[in-house]
């Protein structure tokens, strides 16, 4: 049985989407990279909705990249 999570999930890649929904049941947003502009404005709109973002990225360079980049503009996220 998946596990419901009522909030968005930022992670890097589509592999990541593909083995985390074999778990969880949740929207997810894909960052493909270091430019995470577009989607910290989308995620913006959603803390405006007080929707929950957890932050699932791997902590390799590009990883602790893509957090700094989500907590500098973003200061309710959730690490995972």
């Amino acid at each position: 049985m998946k596990k419901y999570i009522n909030g968005i999930m930022v992670v890097e890649g589509k592999q990541d989407v593909a083995y985390l929904s074999n778990f969880i049941d949740t929207n997810f947003l894909i960052t493909n990279g270091f430019d995470v502009e577009k989607e910290i404005d989308f995620l913006l709109v959603a803390v405006g909705r007080n929707i929950p973002i957890y932050v699932m990225t791997d902590s390799d360079s590009s990883g602790l990249e893509i957090r700094r980049k989500l907590q500098q503009k973003l200061s309710n996220i959730i690490d995972i």
